[in-house]
């Protein structure tokens, strides 16, 4: 837009782009951080964006897509598919510079600390069909919520019936399994504390008063414990008595 200033100005014109994030991004009401900056850039000028999918955009790049000789085709598809990504993900401030990355896009106009940052961060990241997930240790993918998604999944892991009104261990212990967020184990715990019916509901800690035993003579009281129902053994023993 930089480049074409002095004939786009003034003008309406129409821009197609294969580019989802883009895309989305532009269209939506709030952005944040350097996004933000972006649109009110672009927002001198009298555009419309249309989104054009990649696999029908077959004109773009023909000289990359030809098809090259027989003995020199080695049959591998290069090409990338293109998928819409989450509006809740690409404007989430604990994801956004990380799809960026992780999608191609440049990071130099950030600081060096910045961008050394998001490099190490990314690498625990994966995206995969239109999904951000973060890849713990063992290698297992846990699909990545945005901050408005994480009300609506802790009500369905601890309000509903599926959810149980587990405490917080639990919960944490069932979340871990297929998700991740920055702020899992504190979300968690605010929600379970907030829970009307945990509140009313729940159980207290019940503990019997203890009543010490003054013994004066050796053997003035015994205690006894049965341990029944064991496997038999060969001398056809299967009880115990502990005195």
């Amino acid at each position: 837009m930089k480049k074409f200033n002095v004939y786009v100005l003034g003008c309406h014109i129409l821009i197609r782009i294969d580019h989802s994030v883009v895309h989305q991004l532009l269209n939506h009401p709030e952005s944040t951080s350097r996004y933000a900056r972006w649109v009110c850039i672009l927002s001198e000028f009298e555009f419309t964006l249309q989104y054009h999918p990649r696999p029908r955009n077959q004109n773009a790049d023909s000289l990359s897509r030809m098809k090259v000789c027989g003995e020199l085709d080695d049959g591998v598809d290069d090409a990338c598919p293109e998928y819409a990504f989450r509006a809740e993900i690409v404007e989430d401030p604990w994801y956004c510079d990380i799809i960026w990355y992780l999608h191609g896009s440049s990071l130099s106009d950030l600081f060096e600390n910045t961008r050394r940052k998001i490099r190490t961060q990314s690498k625990h990241f994966l995206l995969k069909e239109g999904d951000l997930y973060r890849v713990d240790r063992y290698g297992d993918l846990k699909l990545c919520i945005g901050q408005k998604e994480v009300p609506s999944v802790l009500s369905e892991f601890h309000d509903s019936a599926f959810g149980g009104h587990w405490g917080l261990d639990i919960t944490l212990i069932n979340l871990k399994r297929n998700f991740f967020w920055p702020t899992m184990r504190q979300d968690v715990r605010e929600h379970v504390r907030a829970c009307d019916s945990c509140q009313r509901f729940r159980r207290g800690q019940s503990t019997n008063e203890l009543n010490p035993t003054w013994v004066v003579d050796p053997f003035a009281i015994l205690y006894v414990d049965w341990i029944t129902k064991l496997p038999e053994t060969s001398s056809g023993n299967k009880n115990i008595i502990v005195v």
